[in-house]
Order: C-alpha cells, then structure tokens, then sequence
C-alpha cells in the first residue's frame, strides 16, 4: 500500500470525525425542534380542552 507523506491521516480522522460530530448536532437539534412542537401542540390542545371544559362547568354551574 502506498503511503502518501503529504497527507495527515490524524487530521483525515480528526475532520470526518468533526463532520460527523456537527451532524449529529444538526439531528439533536431537528428532533428537539419537532418535539417542542410536538409537545407545544399537545399542550395547546390540553389547554383547549380545559378552557372548554372550565367553561361548560361555569354554565353548568350557574344554570344549575
């Protein structure tokens, strides 16, 4: 195998090893991103149903 002197393997290793380090972050930081929504949106639709329930138990409430 021939070797090639002006190439610096460590530094090779060491730059894929960054690329793939940076891409993980990038896939960390989209699951983060759609699980904030995802439980953004889940905690707007709870909301919503506490509104709604709050409400209907008000006008039960002074109705009754």
């Amino acid at each position: 195998m021939a070797r090639h002197p002006e190439i610096k393997w460590t530094e090779v290793i060491r730059q894929k090893l960054d690329e793939y380090l940076d891409s993980l972050d990038e896939v960390d930081e989209i699951s983060s991103a759609s699980l904030r929504q995802k439980y953004k949106m889940e905690i707007e639709e709870i909301t919503e149903k506490d509104i709604s329930f709050a409400k209907k138990a008000t006008q039960l409430r002074d109705e009754g």
